[in-house]
């Protein structure tokens, strides 16, 4: 009675009150734990709780419709699918849509893909005095939607997909940095800002309280950016640009607001990083690491 009851209040009280976006990663996140229902050989043993979720899919997405949400949209049509398939999802959704792992196939032996892998990870250096030498603004910009497109296809909480990017590019835009980072940053060529949707976690969209992943989350598209732009064979320099940093002066707090402003930032948009990208000067010495098994845990 009480499960039933709760069911009720979700779909009259919560649901109807959820924004948009916050609707639209809840769709996702409630299609992520169908489909990995199957990965975990679990949805027979629990088909009655995954075939709700599915039935929650096409409720929300009835209410998203009606806030004036696109179910067209790649990452919803992509919901409804797994939603309208999910009693037999194993083989009209999963097997049909395989994709084939083929990384290996990129190089042409096992020593060239080990070559690319310790100059990509082994000797990729933080930089911060940068060439005078640079691209244009425009192929600036274009080089920061490349390396964007690459960050939101990495991995996230429950599909929650919360990472949100801003471009500083313009000399007027990095200006926004001064007295927040220092000159290596608002000196750099172009700095992608990553911050994360704090809103689009919790459950059914009922956020409370600061949730690890979403660190984790802008961790692994920070990552991706760093990684992407070194193929590509510019450099970069990850910089902190947390709440905390915010909140250490008042005048940080005074200097985020205007960024706040610029920029339409609401209240549950956390920043997170700062990448700045460019070509070197040149390369800084290597930062020497530990012992290998100094970072590890044995039994």
């Amino acid at each position: 009675m009480r499960m039933a009851w709760n069911k009720v209040y979700r779909e009259r009280y919560v649901f109807p009150r959820l924004s948009k976006d916050t609707l639209r990663a809840v769709i996702r996140h409630e299609a992520h734990r169908v489909e990995k229902s199957y990965y975990n050989n679990v949805f027979t043993s629990k088909r009655k709780v995954y075939m709700e979720k599915a039935r929650n899919i096409i409720f929300l997405s009835k209410i998203f419709n009606g806030k004036g949400g696109d179910l067209a949209e790649p990452d919803m049509a992509w919901a409804q699918e797994i939603a309208l398939k999910a009693d037999s999802l194993d083989k009209n959704f999963i097997n049909y849509n395989d994709t084939k792992h083929n990384m290996g196939g990129f190089f042409k032996s096992k020593e060239s893909q080990k070559d690319v892998i310790k100059e990509l990870f082994y000797n990729r250096r933080s930089v911060r005095i940068w060439s005078e030498v640079q691209q244009s603004e425009h192929e600036r910009s274009k080089l920061a939607i490349r390396l964007i497109q690459c960050a939101i296809n990495m991995p996230s909480s429950g599909n929650r997909q919360a990472v949100r990017f801003i471009i500083f590019n313009s000399s007027e835009q990095k200006d926004l940095l001064k007295g927040l980072k220092e000159s290596h940053c608002y000196n750099a060529p172009l700095v992608i800002g990553v911050f994360s949707d704090e809103s689009l976690y919790g459950s059914y969209g009922t956020f409370s309280k600061i949730e690890e992943c979403l660190f984790i989350d802008a961790a692994a598209a920070a990552s991706a950016i760093l990684i992407a732009a070194e193929l590509e064979g510019y450099s970069t320099c990850w910089n902190h640009f947390g709440q905390d940093l915010i909140m250490s002066r008042k005048t940080n707090c005074q200097k985020f607001e205007v960024i706040k402003k610029t920029y339409s930032l609401s209240e549950h948009i956390r920043p997170i990083a700062l990448i700045a990208i460019g070509k070197e000067k040149f390369q800084p010495p290597v930062p020497l690491r530990m012992a290998l098994e100094d970072y590890i845990y044995n039994d």
